[in-house]
């Protein structure tokens, strides 16, 4: 089930080690995974003006014509105005990137210093583990680490400095990083009975 297993380079400035390995795992079918529609970057104003040229005002007198009843002229203009709509959707609303950085604070900058933190440790490993190699590791480590922090420190600052116009990221980044809530109690008082109400 497991093999490729490989004991990479430290992680940051911890002595624990990165381990990889190659996992194989039955996966289902491809087509269960759900893709979403990016509705915030959808360019509104073509949707409008391609909605206009649908011209739903006059399904009315379209489908009111002859001998249909009411139910059915329902159920074909609510047909033809979905159809409508998941053709406007498809075709002007694109869908979802996955972002492969779980931080958000994660930029170009960062993701290099840490592909050249790993080409100088496994450089080090397979050169038979020379001083000198390893000071070049030990550099590209400092420098992996303080555009972390550097990255970081200038993304929380940015959410700050613009939390008057977006608060929602501000408080999703900020409840993300709280620690998760745990219940306090029970409590006792001073003839060690629980107290259940306020005082």
């Amino acid at each position: 089930m497991v093999e490729e297993l490989v004991v990479g380079e430290p992680c940051e400035t911890s002595d624990h080690q990165i381990i990889r390995f190659d996992a194989n795992i039955a996966v289902g079918n491809k087509s269960n995974t759900v893709k979403k529609h990016d509705y915030f970057k959808a360019d509104y104003r073509v949707i409008r003006e391609h909605a206009d040229a649908f011209q739903w005002e006059s399904l009315i007198d379209i489908y009111s014509v002859g001998s249909i009843c009411e139910g059915q002229v329902v159920e074909r203009l609510w047909d033809k105005l979905k159809s409508d709509l998941i053709f406007l959707k498809d075709t002007h609303v694109r869908f979802k990137r996955k972002n492969k950085n779980k931080c958000k604070w994660v930029t170009r900058k960062v993701t290099q210093c840490r592909i050249e933190k790993k080409k100088a440790w496994d450089n080090y490993a397979v050169s038979g583990k020379t001083d000198a190699n390893y000071e070049v590791y030990k550099e590209k480590l400092r420098q992996s680490v303080a555009e972390n922090r550097r990255a970081k420190l200038d993304f929380e600052r940015k959410l700050a400095d613009n939390i008057k116009q977006d608060a929602k990221s501000f408080y999703a980044y900020a409840n993300n990083k709280g620690l998760s809530g745990n219940k306090i109690g029970p409590l006792q008082d001073e003839q060690g009975c629980l107290v259940e109400e306020a005082c």
